[in-house]
C-alpha cells in the first residue's frame, strides 16, 4: 500500500532488518505497475544461503499475490491477513538532505487496520517523482525494517510480469514451497529425496521464464 499509488516504475531495492536476529539485508529489483507490486530477489552471494531467486507479487486491490522460487520452478499463493483501513501522512521536514541525487523531504506515515492496530513509518520522498516514498523506514513494527529504493526508471512494467510464471509447479503455500525446496537441498547434500507429492504441489507443465526486464514506456 505505501507504494501502491497509481504509478508505474522499477528500481534496485536494499531490505534491512533492525533485529540482530533477523535475516541479513535483501537485496534485488522491484516492479511497479499501478496497484501491483513485485519484488525480485538477487541470488544469495554465499553458497550455504543460496536458494536461487525467489519472487514476491501483490496486488493491493485483490488483496492477493503469489510467492514464487525460480529454482524449484514453483509458486504458492498468499492472500491479505490483515486490511489497512487508513493512512496518515503527515510531512516533518522540507526540504530533507537529497538521498541517491534526488531533492526530499520527510513524512511520517501511519497504518491503521480495521482492527484499530496502526504502524507508524518514516518516509523520505522523492519530489521530483510525485512524492515516491524512496525510503521507508518503520518505527514500531514487530520487527523494525528499512527499505530504500535505488535508481529508479519510470515506466509501467508489462502486465504478464505480475502472473505466475509459466509453466512453474503451484503448490499450496508458501510453506509447502519452502519445505520442498528444503527436501531437495537435503537431497543435494546426501540428506534424501522426498516427493513433491508430499507437499501437496501440482505438477505443471514445462515452461520458460516470462521476460522480465521490459516496459511499456522505458524511461
Amino acid at each position: 500500500m505505501l507504494l501502491t499509488n497509481g504509478v508505474g516504475f522499477q528500481a534496485e531495492f536494499d531490505l534491512s532488518f533492525a533485529d540482530a536476529a533477523a535475516p541479513p539485508s535483501l537485496t534485488g529489483r522491484i516492479f511497479v505497475r499501478g496497484e501491483k507490486i513485485l519484488l525480485q530477489s538477487a541470488p544469495a552471494k554465499s553458497k550455504s544461503a543460496s536458494a536461487g531467486e525467489f519472487n514476491l507479487m501483490w496486488n493491493e486491490t485483490a488483496g492477493q499475490g503469489f510467492f514464487s522460487s525460480e529454482s524449484l520452478q514453483g509458486f504458492a499463493p498468499i492472500g491479505r491477513t490483515v486490511h489497512v483501513a487508513n493512512l496518515a501522512v503527515q510531512k516533518i521536514a522540507s526540504p530533507a538532505p537529497p538521498l541517491d541525487g534526488r531533492p526530499m523531504d520527510i513524512a511520517d506515515a501511519t497504518a491503521t487496520d480495521d482492527s484499530g492496530k496502526s504502524q507508524t513509518f518514516e518516509w523520505m520522498r522523492a519530489s521530483d517523482a510525485g512524492d515516491l516514498p524512496t525510503q521507508i523506514r518503520s518505527l514500531n513494527a514487530p520487527r523494525n525494517f528499512t527499505l530504500t529504493l535505488a535508481k529508479i526508471q519510470p515506466g509501467r512494467p508489462p502486465e504478464e510480469m505480475f502472473l505466475p510464471p509459466d509453466g512453474f509447479t503451484k503448490y499450496p503455500s508458501p510453506a509447502a514451497l519452502l519445505e520442498e525446496l528444503a527436501s531437495r537441498q537435503r537431497e543435494v547434500l546426501g540428506g534424501g529425496y522426498r516427493h513433491s507429492t508430499e507437499t501437496g504441489a501440482d505438477s505443471g507443465e514445462g515452461g520458460h521464464r516470462r521476460n522480465r526486464g521490459a516496459q511499456d514506456n522505458p524511461p
